[in-house]
């Protein structure tokens, strides 16, 4: 759940996340594996169903602030962030804005690495990460689990 812990505080600290590209690109790609994950594997039937809902809300806003189609594969936008966070930490942009261009972004290469460097504050994405964390760590959260 480490990548789940990224999306979580990256949505609940977004200005711990100004200029940290690279992270963020990792939090969206989380945000938006998880939210499929939720919402479809049978590990996780027992989370509350609302939470699921939430975060494909969060991710479905999340897209359309970079660009992405909703109808994008999660593995694509995934492949694609994970590429473009490890170009950027290599110190690579050119990579990372290959990365970033086409396939699942409709945006500009360059647009969408100044968003992902200033992202900014997705409420419905905090709400969501924080939601579904009280059904994955409930001894730390908010009592719901899995049972």
């Amino acid at each position: 759940m480490a990548t789940f812990n990224q999306a979580l505080f990256a949505f609940a600290h977004p200005d711990m996340m100004q200029d940290r590209p690279a992270q963020m690109a990792l939090a969206v790609a989380s945000l938006d594996a998880m939210a499929g994950q939720f919402s479809t594997g049978g590990r996780w039937w027992t989370m509350d169903p609302i939470a699921k809902m939430q975060m494909l809300q969060a991710r479905t806003r999340v897209r359309a602030i970079l660009g992405i189609s909703e109808a994008a594969p999660s593995q694509a936008v995934i492949n694609q962030l994970v590429s473009a966070s490890k170009a950027l930490d290599a110190g690579d942009q050119d990579a990372a804005l290959r990365a970033l261009s086409g396939g699942v972004f409709t945006q500009p290469a360059p647009q969408t690495l100044a968003l992902l460097t200033h992202f900014p504050a997705v409420p419905i994405a905090n709400h969501a990460t924080v939601a579904a964390s009280q059904d994955l760590y409930p001894m730390g959260g908010g009592g719901r689990g899995m049972h």
